[in-house]
């Protein structure tokens, strides 16, 4: 079931392309799953993909963190997010 009270909304693009969408598994836990590439959904199937910079403006470092890592590729590091309810989260991907 998609989570659309946690973040104001269940599916976001992030600056760096990706997609990044909230559910509720059957027992009620959230769950984030993120996608590498937005491109390559069909936004006329998905009326609640909204840009995360619309809802939280993306500034600095947040601007340039990167939700996913190419498959077989070095990780980008340390990064800095602006989550959609404003706070910054901070770790390694």
């Amino acid at each position: 079931m998609l989570e659309h009270e946690t973040f104001h909304n269940c599916m976001y693009e992030l600056p760096d392309g990706a997609v990044q969408m909230y559910l509720r598994d059957p027992a009620g836990h959230l769950v984030e799953v993120d996608g590498p590439d937005v491109r390559t959904l069909d936004r006329s199937a998905l009326p609640e993909l909204k840009q995360l910079n619309d809802r939280v403006p993306q500034t600095g470092e947040a601007l340039e963190a990167r939700c996913t890592s190419t498959a077989g590729g070095p990780s980008p590091g340390p990064v800095d997010r602006q989550d959609p309810t404003g706070k910054v989260e901070s770790g390694t991907i």
